[in-house]
C-alpha cells in the first residue's frame, strides 16, 4: 500500500467533550458574571451607610424621609457614622447638611426640645452665604402706622436654613426659605409676616 493511500484512509479523531462538564462550566461562568454585575453595579453585598437627603436641624428625628442608604467601597466608616436607622428613634443634636454622612456623635435617642419650621417668602435676594445648613438671623424693618420707618429689630437669632429656593416673578427675584427656629421666636416672626414687614436674613456671626 502506498503512502498516499495510507494517508487518505487515516481519520482524524477530535477529542470528545463531556457535555455534562461543559454545561456545568457554562453555568458557573454565568453565575460569576451575574455576581460581578450585582456587586459592581447594584451594590449587592457591599457595606452601606446613611446620608441625609435634606438639612437636619437640632431635634429633628431621622427617618426615611430625610435619610437614605448608599453603598460604599470601604467598611471602615462603621462605628463613626450611622449605617442604618435601627429600631429606636434618633434625633440630631447638631445641624447636618444635605448629602452628608451622619456622625454617630451628632445623634441621640433622648428627646430634645425641637425647633419649629417657618416658611418665608422674601421680596429681596439672599446673600450667597445663605444656604442649607447655615445659621442666620432674621431682621425686620417694618413701618409704623404713620408711615415712618421703624428701626431694624431682630426677629430670631441662630435660625437654621433648611432649604433655599429662588425664582423670578415679573422680572423680580423672589427667595423662598424654610427655616428652623427656636419656638420662643415664633410669635415675633409670625407677627412680622402678618404685618407684611420687610424681612431680611443675614448669616450669623
Amino acid at each position: 500500500m502506498s503512502k498516499r493511500s495510507t494517508a487518505t484512509n487515516l481519520r482524524i479523531r477530535r477529542p470528545r467533550v463531556n457535555k455534562k462538564f461543559y454545561r456545568l462550566g457554562l453555568a458557573a461562568a454565568i453565575v460569576l458574571a451575574v455576581g460581578f454585575f450585582a456587586v459592581r453595579f447594584l451594590g449587592v453585598g457591599q457595606p452601606t451607610i446613611l446620608i441625609t437627603t435634606k438639612t437636619l436641624a437640632v431635634g429633628d428625628q431621622l427617618s426615611a424621609e430625610n435619610t437614605k442608604s448608599i453603598s460604599i467601597d470601604e467598611d471602615d466608616l462603621a462605628g463613626k457614622y450611622l449605617v442604618e436607622l435601627g429600631q429606636a428613634p434618633l434625633v440630631a443634636t447638631s445641624p447636618i447638611g444635605p448629602g452628608e454622612l451622619v456622625p454617630e456623635r451628632l445623634v441621640t435617642q433622648s428627646k430634645l426640645v425641637g425647633l419649629v419650621s417657618v416658611n418665608l417668602t422674601l421680596s429681596n435676594s439672599v446673600s450667597s452665604q445663605v444656604h442649607a445648613g447655615n445659621f442666620v438671623d432674621l431682621w425686620s424693618a417694618g413701618s409704623s402706622g404713620f408711615g415712618d420707618a421703624t428701626p431694624p429689630r431682630m426677629l430670631a437669632a441662630q435660625a437654621i436654613v433648611r432649604q433655599v429656593q429662588t425664582s423670578t416673578v415679573l422680572g423680580k427675584t423672589v427667595a423662598s426659605l424654610e427655616l428652623a427656629i427656636d419656638p420662643a421666636y415664633l410669635d415675633s416672626v409670625l407677627a412680622a409676616q402678618a404685618a407684611e414687614d420687610f424681612i431680611t436674613v443675614v448669616a450669623s456671626t
